[in-house]
């Protein structure tokens, strides 16, 4: 894409817009969390086909993602034209004013007050239309300036311009709608993603369906397949963390350290404690068919550990170190 587009599509008021993907991730985490606490669902057909939705959401996290983005080329942008301020719709609307002379019509029927008025709105409107025209080029040359800022850092390989890059384009907030955190750590040649997952707050534990009499059925969820949906969903997490990092960032590779709660029988106690790391490179997702992948079966691409079953679920495992990836 063209560095115009590139600014239009990510600038600050599309900064604000919401893709697909965040619509839905927003209204199915919604709905799940509404469904849940539901004693009666009144829509059955509805209920069913939002649930499989969410379903489907859970295991599809990594299937939307940014574009790459060429940070030489917005580097090399050329400058907008910096904002300068002039009253030119203000002093047209005040000539006007100005000028005014009221006819004989209007003193007979007393209309020259209204009309004054009138004018003088003019002024105050135009007045804001001079103003809105300044800041508008005032933001299109400050998001211009920043753009030089964060890709002189990134293209410096400096962390904190990666960390800035970040910020500003908010790459991740998809997955927060599904109640996850993430933690980063960021080097010249590599990040590191603390994953925060919650089965409990994010997986169902029940199935819903319609009956073929139209009622509604609602089961408990048998133990391996909410496993096997909360690895997928995880997996999925990790994906896409991986590809929104290298999307924006010209590092080397990402890991991913998903974390959750589970029993740490050294302490006895309820910790944080990794399920799943794995070391992900652009030249293994440049190769990857997201579309069609399956998630838990997509992370054998890539140096990884991980230890699931589906009737325990997750065994904490060790962290992969930056160290021992040579890629």
């Amino acid at each position: 894409m063209t560095v115009k587009g590139f600014i239009r599509s990510y600038g600050a008021a599309v900064r604000s817009a919401e893709r697909d993907q965040q619509r839905r991730m927003r209204e199915a985490a919604k709905f799940y969390r509404l469904q849940a606490k539901a004693r009666e669902i009144n829509d059955v057909t509805d209920a069913v086909a939002q649930y499989e939705d969410y379903i489907e959401v859970l295991q599809s996290v990594h299937k939307d993602c940014s574009d790459y983005i060429d940070w030489d080329s917005i580097m090399n942008e050329p400058p907008p034209p910096q904002p300068i301020r002039n009253s030119k719709n203000e002093d047209e609307a005040t000539l006007i004013l100005a000028s005014f002379q009221p006819s004989l019509f209007d003193r007979l029927f007393g209309l020259a007050k209204d009309k004054v008025k009138k004018y003088r709105d003019a002024v105050e409107y135009a007045k804001g239309m001079d103003e809105k025209k300044y800041q508008s080029a005032a933001d299109k040359y400050n998001e211009w300036k920043i753009m030089q800022e964060i890709s002189k850092d990134v293209l410096a390989k400096i962390p904190a311009g990666y960390t800035r890059a970040l910020d500003f384009f908010k790459p991740l907030n998809d997955i927060s709608e599904l109640g996850s955190k993430l933690e980063l750590s960021l080097t010249s040649d590599h990040v590191t993603v603390d994953l925060f997952v919650k089965n409990d707050e994010v997986i169902p534990n029940y199935i819903l369906t319609q009956t073929g009499t139209g009622k509604l059925s609602k089961k408990n969820m048998p133990i391996s397949k909410f496993n096997e949906l909360y690895q997928d969903h995880v997996c999925s997490c990790i994906l896409r963390v991986g590809r929104e990092i290298l999307a924006y960032l010209p590092v080397k590779f990402v890991i991913v350290n998903a974390k959750a709660a589970l029993l740490n029988t050294a302490t006895g106690q309820i910790e944080d404690q990794v399920i799943i790391s794995a070391a992900i490179p652009p030249e293994t997702l440049v190769k990857l068919n997201f579309e069609t992948l399956d998630p838990s079966d997509c992370l054998r691409n890539f140096i990884h550990k991980m230890k699931f079953s589906k009737i325990t679920g997750f065994i904490a495992v060790e962290p992969i170190g930056a160290s021992s990836i040579s890629i």
